[in-house]
């Protein structure tokens, strides 16, 4: 990018000094004809060696070092000499005498050279320059946003970074994780807990890793408000996603599954945390036992009265029931009954939580592989003790 920024300077390098009042004399010119030569050839070490003897001429006008400067820039870019390079042209640019494509250009090129030589305010410097001219290069604005990360200015960083990574999304294309990660790490830093927590959305959007949920759903869990019965859905979408991160988490949320009549989700995650080699072993492996025991024996039970329990739904005033009987069906294989089910308690009325009861069947909606349907019960959620975030969160699940 850099050596193409050069070739357009010496170009434009050759419309100055036909356009310019001021002219070269032959002393500086033909020095300085050879660099031009040199550095078409490829070779830059002789294009810098001319150009040290244009610079050895005596009584130089401001012209003649203006056209050696940017010859020098361009001759150093291509020889890969960075703080040379970046030297030459803030010579000149600040002489005045660039101005429309030729200044864009070389401030391009400038904020860049910044960036590369460690140079954090310099390249803002010639970056915040660049789009004052009228520059809108992509580019630039990455350089700057790097510029300003490296200046630990992390507010400008988060506000200039989110104009790049919002420009992708609305272009169907897929925001880099870099950006992603320099956007949350800014706003996490400036203490912007709702804009860090959309920054993880956007992340696990784009980016889906299991690190980036595991933060995300922890926080949305964490947060003021959020009500303690949603910590099974928390815990739930976690475990969707392979974010479930220890023992603690597995016995949680089997536990919770046995607390909310759902032994067959429980003995699931017992079963997956055994597979994993997370449960079954060191301090607590007894307690993980039990917990395994136990959970088989609430599903053998369940089922010897599933046909009980669906009669004593039915019966109900409340649809609630009807629901639950559905959600452990669904953990038995059932799920076109566990479906009808859960859809009929909700069609009859659930008078404690409905939101609660639309999360979950969202949710079974959308392990059935009927993601429209899903996506329905979830943006008809409203609640705010936590029902609403969960939601939202599922919708990001693919």
């Amino acid at each position: 990018m850099l050596r193409a920024a050069a070739l357009a300077a010496l170009l434009a390098c050759g419309t100055a000094l036909a356009q310019d009042k001021d002219v070269l004399r032959p002393e500086v010119a033909k020095p300085l004809q050879a660099a031009q030569d040199a550095i078409k050839a490829g070779k830059s070490a002789d294009a810098l060696a001319r150009v040290k003897e244009a610079e050895a001429v005596p009584g130089r006008t401001p012209y003649e070092v203006f056209i050696t400067d940017r010859m020098k820039g361009s001759a150093a870019l291509q020889a890969g000499d960075s703080p040379l390079a970046q030297q030459a042209f803030e010579a000149a640019v600040t002489s005045g005498r660039l101005a429309g494509a030729d200044l864009l250009a070389a401030l391009k090129t400038l904020s860049a050279l910044a960036v590369r030589n460690q140079q954090p305010q310099a390249a803002v410097t010639w970056a915040r320059r660049y789009f004052a001219e009228g520059g809108t290069e992509p580019a630039v604005r990455v350089a700057l946003v790097q510029a300003l990360y490296a200046s630990n200015d992390l507010a400008a960083t988060a506000r200039e970074v989110l104009p790049l990574i919002t420009a992708d999304e609305s272009a169907g294309r897929t925001p880099s994780e870099e950006q992603l990660k320099l956007l949350a790490f800014s706003l996490m830093k400036t203490g912007d807990e709702a804009g860090y927590t959309q920054a993880l959305e956007r992340l696990v959007t784009h980016h889906p890793r299991t690190e980036y949920w595991a933060d995300l759903v922890s926080r949305v869990s964490r947060r003021p408000g959020f009500a303690d019965r949603l910590q099974v859905d928390a815990l739930r979408l976690a475990r969707r996603v392979g974010a479930l991160e220890d023992a603690s988490e597995y016995l949680d949320l089997a536990q919770l599954a046995l607390q909310a009549g759902v032994p067959g989700e429980a003995q699931a995650v017992v079963e997956e945390g055994y597979a994993k080699g997370v449960l079954g072993k060191g301090a607590q492996a007894e307690r993980h036992q039990r917990l395994k025991t136990g959970a088989d024996k609430a599903v053998a039970d369940d089922k010897s009265a599933l046909a009980a329990s669906e009669e004593s739904a039915r019966k109900a005033r409340d649809g609630a029931p009807l629901v639950a009987m559905g959600q452990a069906l669904l953990t038995y294989g059932q799920a076109d009954k566990g479906l009808a089910l859960m859809a009929e308690g909700l069609a009859k009325g659930v008078q404690k939580h409905p939101d609660d009861a639309r999360l979950r069947y969202g949710v079974a909606l959308l392990a059935a592989g009927q993601r429209p349907a899903a996506e329905t019960q979830f943006k008809a959620i409203t609640t705010t003790d936590g029902a609403a975030d969960l939601a939202r969160l599922w919708l990001l699940v693919r």
